[in-house]
This record gives structure tokens, sequence and C-alpha cells, in this order.
């Protein structure tokens, strides 16, 4: 909270020697911060309170006021009128001490407060303890000639009226701010010659700095140099280096004004940003750098470097100079495996001496059969109680003694290498490492030859229940729409292709034909427009019939219904990052037989449809049906 301050204007109370006389002491205040500046038009929060004694006597009453500041920042409060919850005002015996009022403020309106001011009360609140006085001498009897009839500030006079007359009392001590402007105290600071001077009767001093010449040009520095994180600063005085290496982290966050550029001229290396220079000890008296290039060349055993650059004698000894006689060949003779040029041989026990029937060939996926091809010939296996009743799987391939089955979750890897024995075939008989059976058993697949049965774990593969699902990755394309058998269903490519393009060839002038009527067969749709005569003249179907991925190349321009369920599923197509243009209109294959419209399109974003005309342009996402 900012610190505030009370600049005490006028405190005062009535006097009366009747009973009646008001049990109040007026207050008035200008509330300002401690910057100067007053608290103007606010509620603030004041809280009052009596102390006896001293300043930091006991509190013998207290009290709260919220009034609110006027244009000036001056609060009018009466002590005694506020919120009292202890000993009334008149309970204080005025005669028995000497008193003190205490205000606290809270320039925010609440009871945060904060002692503001402690000053002691003189005569005035005394009126108090007269209406009480039992002693008074009124000769005359006349009670009104006693009471105070004005009280009026008059400039720095505070003039105090009654029937005796008025009394002029100084408030020039008081005064503070007569005129409520916080702008003209203002002040400014000037230097002529070495006497430096605060505007406003501030004073004056005399700059102690001796400079006999008077010449303030030879206290300027000439140079700044940075150097490493040194700063050389240079005056008449000499320089100073000052290191400013805790500011290596780029305090004004811009990191292109210390990028320095290095350039050479001549032999004279030079860094930008005055980062110096130096000669170049290399003497390259003609300044041409593609000269110093050198080159490697070997004749006989003698290896040499080109330009100066030395040579050696290769220590390999090849008596004919001829590096293609070292090349060795692998070859295989019955049972022996021979390495030429006396790479030495070994012996590989396979008492039929046949190399192909101890491993695996291929494997290969068709439909959801899974064919292993060994030397014994192919082992079929039907993989279609873990595909869901379809194939799920894209492919099957053999790579080293690893099988690998992928589908729409990803690659499978399975290690056939326990099938192999190929090495050691101790009872000489050649069909026993063949693989005899492979079954599936659940989701296992038991691959069984001459030295036991391997099982495989395939539930990975089982695509996680018993029918295609809208969002796989198949054939080339997402999977958008699965109809009721669970077997069949649409397909989305996973981009546009052709980018914006007319659904047909406006510019020749012809109406359009009706060759697609139908809203749910964009096959048939499309098959029509390519057998039209003027088929080259569809070019959203053309687009659509060309497109090929995934091994097929039967995709065509959806229907109306079909471009729908694409639209629907958008969200399913971005998660495989294929989503349709947002906002963008796409073409269907359904035409709307009318002259001057083409066909029936939808957006992207909205998923809405609409029809339309000839030479506008629109994107083309084709389908394929599985």
């Amino acid at each position: 909270m900012k610190k505030v301050f009370l600049s005490i204007l006028l405190a005062v109370a009535g006097m009366n020697s009747f009973a009646q006389a008001p049990e109040k002491i007026s207050y008035q205040a200008i509330v300002r911060y401690n910057s100067g500046l007053s608290v103007v038009n606010s509620l603030v929060g004041v809280r009052v309170a009596i102390l006896s004694g001293s300043s930091l006597g006991p509190e013998v009453f207290a009290e709260t006021h919220g009034p609110t500041t006027n244009s000036y920042g001056l609060i009018n409060i009466q002590i005694g009128a506020g919120a009292n919850t202890g000993p009334a005002l008149s309970t204080i015996d005025w005669s028995a001490n000497v008193y003190f009022v205490k205000v606290d403020i809270d320039p925010t309106g609440g009871t945060s407060y904060s002692v503001t001011s402690v000053s002691q009360l003189l005569s005035v609140p005394y009126a108090l303890y007269a209406k009480n006085a039992g002693n008074v001498n009124d000769a005359d009897a006349d009670p009104t000639n006693e009471l105070n009839t004005g009280a009026a500030l008059n400039g720095d006079n505070l003039e105090i009226t009654d029937a005796g007359g008025t009394l002029v009392v100084d408030m020039a001590a008081l005064k503070l701010d007569p005129d409520m402007s916080v702008t003209n105290e203002i002040q400014t600071l000037s230097k002529v010659g070495q006497v430096v001077s605060l505007s406003l009767g501030g004073g004056a001093f005399t700059d102690d700095v001796n400079d006999a010449d008077s010449d303030p040009n030879n206290e300027v520095n000439t140079s700044f140099v940075l150097v490493g994180t040194t700063l050389q600063i240079t005056d008449a005085a000499g320089t100073l280096n000052a290191d400013l290496s805790s500011l290596s982290g780029d305090a004004d966050a811009d990191p292109f004004n210390e990028i320095q550029f290095i350039s050479k001229v001549g032999s004279t290396v030079t860094l930008s940003l005055g980062g110096g220079s130096f000669t170049d000890a290399v003497d390259d008296a003609d300044n041409n750098p593609t000269n110093e290039l050198q080159t490697i060349s070997k004749v006989g055993s003698t290896v040499t470097l080109s330009n100066g650059g030395g040579s050696f004698i290769d220590a390999v000894n090849d008596a004919d100079f001829n590096p293609t006689n070292e090349l060795q060949t692998v070859s295989k003779v019955g049972n022996t495996v021979t390495l030429s040029n006396g790479g030495g041989s070994f012996t590989v026990d396979d008492a039929d001496a046949s190399a192909t029937n101890e491993f695996n060939l291929s494997a290969t996926l068709v439909g959801t059969n899974l064919n292993i091809t060994d030397g014994g010939g192919t082992l079929v296996v039907d993989l279609a109680s873990i595909s869901g009743g379809s194939s799920f799987n894209l492919s099957a391939t053999l790579v080293g003694t690893d099988l690998n089955i992928t589908d729409g979750g990803g690659t499978l890897v399975v290690d056939l290498s326990s099938l192999q024995d190929g090495v050691n075939d101790a009872d000489a008989d050649p069909t026993n490492e063949f693989n005899t059976s492979a079954t599936l058993v659940g989701t296992d697949l038991n691959i069984t030859d001459g030295g036991g049965t391997l099982v495989v774990d395939m539930s990975s593969l089982s695509g996680g229940g018993s029918s295609f699902r809208v969002g796989q990755f198949y054939q080339g394309g997402i999977i958008v729409y699965v109809d009721s058998t669970g077997i069949g269903g649409l397909i989305a490519a996973p981009a546009d292709v052709g980018g914006l393009i007319e659904f047909e060839d406006v510019g020749n002038g012809n109406a359009l034909l009706a060759y697609g009527p139908s809203f749910t067969d964009g096959q048939a749709n499309c098959a029509a427009f390519l057998a039209a005569p003027e088929a080259v003249e569809y070019f959203a179907v053309q687009a659509a019939d060309g497109y090929s991925n995934g091994g097929f190349s039967d995709w065509y321009l959806p229907s109306l219904f079909e471009l729908e369920f694409i639209l629907q599923n958008n969200y399913v197509l971005a998660m495989h990052g294929a989503a349709m243009s947002w906002g963008g209109w796409y073409w269907s294959s359904t035409d709307f037989n009318t002259v001057g419209f083409n066909a029936y399109q939808g957006n992207g974003s909205t998923q809405s449809t609409q029809q339309q005309s000839q030479g506008t342009t629109a994107r083309v996402r084709p389908v394929r049906a599985f």
C-alpha cells in the first residue's frame, strides 16, 4: 500500500458555557501520498484516537470515519461523531492531563490503517471542559459575549471573532500548499560554470571538480573498444578497463547485434564490428587460392602428394602392381566351402549335399493365407481366424531368418532361425529339416519341423475384433465406412489428387450430358463417364480414375453419399495426417442434369453439400470399395 501523510489545515471546536455545548472537535486535513500527490475524490478510511499524557500514551477514546476527499484531497470530519464502541468523548477529563490526537489513514477506504499523524491538542478542545466549570466569573451575567461568533482564514492568518473582538493567529507555519497545486513546487537543477543551483529558492553550491582550463570537451570519452569481455573506455585521462563478463548472456535479447563477419584483403584478415585484424602468415604472393590445391597419386609403390606435400612407400607388397588380383571369391564343392587366394576352407556336414532343403526361401501373404516356402515346398497357413474374417495383413516377407508380417497395426517380426538346421545333419536325413506343419491355435501359430514345434504369438495381428473398423489403414487408404457384413465397405485415399480442377471442360461449349445419376454408386457413375465419347473432358473423373496407391488402381470419384461418408469421418483422416482441406469443396460423381451446372460438391469443414456450376473448380479425393 502506498504511504500517505496528512497536511493539517484546521482543527477547532465550538465552545459553550451551557450544558448544550457540542461534544465534538472539527478536524480538517489534506491526504497526500508520500510522492506529494493528493488523494483526490476518493473514499478513505480514517481512525482517530485521543492519547493521554504523551504521543505514545494510552488511548482514552477512539472512533472511525469514512470521508471522501474533494478534488484537492481535503477531508472534513468531526471527532466525536464517528463510529465508536468504547468510551464517549464526553468522558474525557480535559483538565486532568495533556492530550494528543492520533490519526490513521487507509487511502483505499478500508481498515488497513497506517499511522499518519500524531499531534498535541491545544486549547480549543478544552472548551468542552469549560461547560462544566463551576467557578466561572461572568460578572455581566451575559452568556453571549463569550461565544466565538466567527472563524475565517485570511491569507496566512486565522481570524477568530467573539464578543470581545477578533483574534488574529499567524498560520504560516502550517501552510503546506495554499493553492492546492502539486505542480508549482517542481524545481529544476542548473549549472553555470561551477555553480549548481536548485530553483525556487532551493539553494546552490560550487562543484568541487577542478577543471582548470574550463574546457568540458577534454573529459569526453574518445573511444570505446570491446576486447573479449573487457570494455576499454578512453578519455583524456587514459583508458579505463571494465569487466563485462557478467553481461555475456546478451541482456538486450537480440541475437543479431553480436554477429561479426570475417574477411580477407590481400594477406590481412579482419573481423567486423571492431574485432581487429591480423596478417595471414601464409605467403601467397599471387593471391590465388586455387593453386594451393593438392592431388594424391601413386606410381608403383610410391604415394605422392602434389605441391611439395611429400611421399611415402606403400607397405603393401604387390609385385605385379595389379590391384585386381587380390580379390577373393567364395565357392562350395559338395560340403566344402572355399575362399580363393589362400583364404582357407571349411566343411558343412549335410549328408544329401543339398543346399536348398534346410531353410525357408520365401513367405508371402495371399488373402488370408500365409505361404511359407522352403526346400521341401510351400506350406499354406490360414490366418483368417485372426484377421477378423478378412485380410488385415498387408504383406509378409522373409529377411534372412526373420519373417516380417505387416498389417494396419504395424509389422510383427518372427524369428524363424530355430527352424533352420542346415549345418549339423547327424542322421543324414535331409527331410527332417523341412517344415512339416503349421497350424493356428487361437492366435498362436505353431510351426513344426524335425526339430520340434515353434509357437508364434499372432495376437497383435488379430485386428482387435471380428470385422473391419473405420479409421483402419487398409489397401492403400483409410476405411471410412464398413457395411453390415463387416467385410466390405469404402476406403478413402490418404491425399487429394490433381489440385483444384473443373468437373468437365466447359470451354468446348457443350452442354452437360448426364452420365452419373446415382447418389450411392460412384463406381457406376464413373464407369459411365469414362465410357462416354467425350470422356477426356471429365477432368475430375479422370483424375480419380488415374490414381493408384497401395498396389491398387481401382479408385474412382465418390458419389454424393459416398463423399458424405468421407466428410463425416474427416477427423479419422486427420489422425492419419490425411485430413480433407478445411473449408475446401470436393467433387462428387453425382451430376446435376441441368444445363449450366456440373455436379454436387461437399465441403471439408461444414460437411454441407451444394450443386455447383460449370467453370468452377474443386478438389478430388478418390475412393475405392472393398
